[in-house]
């Protein structure tokens, strides 16, 4: 080869070395989007599953709340079922609001107790002021790319000023997190209007939150409940009690949650609520959506 042909098969080499390298990295990128678009079809796929099956769980819900008979009629006091549909095992709770402290009614006092079970006693009063607060107006502490940010993700719903309107509503309140309200909302209703919490239906974990209360009353509610369905009547109610419960109230059974749970194998739990009340203007459906939600919680959050 004469020496004026090697320069030019040193561009060369340095032109394909180039091209090779431009190649790796456009398939690199390639294989990257393809791993992105299978996790995102699979992500979807998981989700659409989910909201399917929990869809089932509640209106297998539904169903066996209006048995015939007593004895295979599921009960709305927070217990737990476990129904298995297609090879899924789903839990499903069902919850009576009528048993759950409501927001827009529950006194100072009572919603610090909650609170400070929860959390620090001085976090707690400043989060008890601020849900205060903001159920007489509609001023909360969060700026407007806080707000911006949590309408986009679906956590706020339009409110009256005065009121809150869905439990969706605390998410306004400055201080609150998921893994708070996660913990806040079982014990808290915005529908049944009332102060008191029926004890015929409030799961264990309100009637542990009454002042007063402690396991072996709570307990006693618990295996009187197991008997008479009406429940509670011959419990002794704590004279700390008597403003914050009542027994077999005009408002059980208007308004349920009915909650499934799905724990996958990766620890993640998916959890589908729907609110439902019961249809006052005919026989079918027995019981009408009212509002519904859907939460994933990593296994860490557990």
């Amino acid at each position: 080869m004469s020496p004026g042909i090697r320069p030019q098969a040193g561009v060369v080499l340095v032109f394909v070395s180039l091209l090779l390298m431009l190649l790796t990295v456009m398939a690199g990128s390639f294989s990257l989007t393809m791993r992105s678009n299978a996790a995102l079809v699979n992500n979807i796929k998981t989700q659409t599953e989910f909201r399917a099956l929990a869809d089932a769980g509640i209106t297998y819900a539904k169903w066996m709340l209006t048995q015939p008979l007593p004895a295979t009629r599921w009960r709305a006091d927070g217990r737990q079922y476990q129904f298995d549909f297609e090879g899924h095992p789903l839990t499903i709770h069902i919850q009576d609001e009528a048993g759950k402290f409501d927001l827009n009614k529950i006194d100072r006092a009572m919603l610090l107790a909650i609170l400070s079970a929860v959390v620090p006693v001085e976090q707690a009063e400043l989060l008890a002021q601020r849900i205060v607060e903001g159920r007489d107006q509609d001023g909360f502490d969060l700026s407007e790319d806080e707000l911006t940010t949590q309408v986009d993700r679906g956590q706020l719903y339009p409110r009256r000023v005065g009121r809150y309107d869905s439990l969706r509503d605390l998410y306004r309140v400055q201080g609150m997190t998921p893994a708070l309200y996660r913990q806040l909302s079982p014990l808290l209703s915005v529908v049944s209007q009332r102060q008191t919490v029926d004890v015929g239906v409030a799961s264990e974990y309100v009637l542990a939150a009454l002042p007063g209360s402690d396991q072996a009353w709570v307990q006693q509610v618990l295996d009187v409940r197991s008997i008479d369905r009406k429940g509670a009547k011959a419990v002794l109610i704590p004279p700390s009690m008597d403003r914050y419960v009542s027994v077999n109230s005009e408002q059980r059974g208007q308004w349920l949650t009915i909650s499934v749970s799905l724990q996958r194998s990766n620890g993640q739990m998916q959890l589908k609520s729907a609110l439902v009340g019961k249809n006052i203007n005919g026989v079918f459906p027995i019981f009408t959506n009212i509002e519904q939600q859907t939460d994933v919680y990593p296994a860490s959050d557990q």
